[in-house]
């Protein structure tokens, strides 16, 4: 309830302070004798839109006080305790104007927002004229009204915290579908791998000896040029293999006429480790050549082996 209400400088009043008793109290006069200043000033105390005008023409600011008094279940109560804005069952809001328009908001000497003044005085006081709406019409508060009439405090309390235990399973179980799915999927890519490399189907040494083809296919062109101009250096008609043969044979036959002589002979065998050595060049070459074709597709397919290796 409302135990007092101070008002300074507030449109004709210079200072007024009422001090209210419990029961209805009805403030009554004649036009113009300052009944809605005072309703005015309870709605600034409030938190409601100041309207221009309202200081006295003689201050440099006015305010309003209302002092009430309210239990601990109050909702305005648990919501300023929380927030360490009230020790007692006494609560006082106070908004003062000045003349540049700007206004400050307190709750109990204590500086707040003028929004947050607002959001407490709606659940200490209704202000409403002539074909404003009345809060009992206001169907977003009949629930409250009704629990409150039917004094389901202590219910009321059950049910939250009931339905917080609720929240907190809810979440658990949540959590634990997810720790679930997550671990179905692991499970499945794992699996999905496991096949993948079963199909795959690898061979000791694959991935190398591939990356060694795949290197030879992509030189192919420079490897066989050098290849076959070494062939024709060793085998054409007027090869240097012949050549070499045909003089070997020559100075073989000149020793055999003209007796032992060491030198030649040294020469000779030389000659005959290098004629054998290029002969099996040769053979190499033309196998090389027989087994090995140059073809793109297939440098496809090994590219491709190696991206699934």
């Amino acid at each position: 309830m409302i135990k007092s209400i101070l008002i300074k400088n507030i449109v004709l009043i210079e200072k007024l302070s009422l001090e209210l008793e419990n029961g209805l109290l009805i403030f009554s006069g004649e036009t113009g004798a300052g009944k809605s200043i005072i309703l005015s000033s309870l709605g600034l105390a409030l938190g409601r839109r100041s309207e221009p005008g309202l200081i006295r023409n003689s201050a440099n600011e006015g305010s309003v006080s209302i002092e009430f008094d309210i239990k601990e279940d109050h909702p305005a109560f648990i919501k300023l305790k929380d927030l360490d804005l009230i020790e007692d069952e006494t609560l006082i809001l106070r908004r003062v104007l000045n003349n540049s328009g700007k206004s400050r908001a307190f709750i109990n000497d204590r500086k707040v927002t003028l929004s947050f003044l607002r959001d407490i005085g709606s659940t200490l006081l209704e202000i409403h004229g002539q074909n404003e709406k009345i809060g009992l019409l206001d169907p977003s508060s009949h629930l409250a009204i009704l629990d409150k009439f039917g004094d389901y405090k202590e219910l009321l309390i059950q049910i939250k915290e009931k339905y917080a235990i609720c929240q907190k399973l809810e979440k658990i179980y949540y959590e634990a579908n997810k720790i679930k799915e997550n671990r179905m999927m692991y499970e499945e890519d794992i699996k999905n791998k496991i096949n993948l490399i079963k199909n795959l189907n690898l061979q000791n040494n694959e991935e190398e000896e591939l990356s060694n083809k795949k290197n030879l296919l992509n030189h192919y062109e420079k490897i066989f040029l050098s290849i076959n101009e070494i062939y024709s250096i060793l085998n054409d008609d007027n090869g240097n293999y012949n050549k070499l043969a045909s003089n070997g044979n020559k100075l073989e036959k000149i020793i055999s006429a003209s007796g032992k002589l060491p030198e030649i002979e040294s020469i000779v065998q030389s000659l005959n480790v290098i004629l054998i050595e290029a002969k099996e060049i040769l053979g190499n070459i033309n196998l090389l050549k027989d087994n090995f074709q140059y073809d793109e597709k297939e440098i496809e397919d090994i590219e491709h082996r190696l991206f699934d290796i």
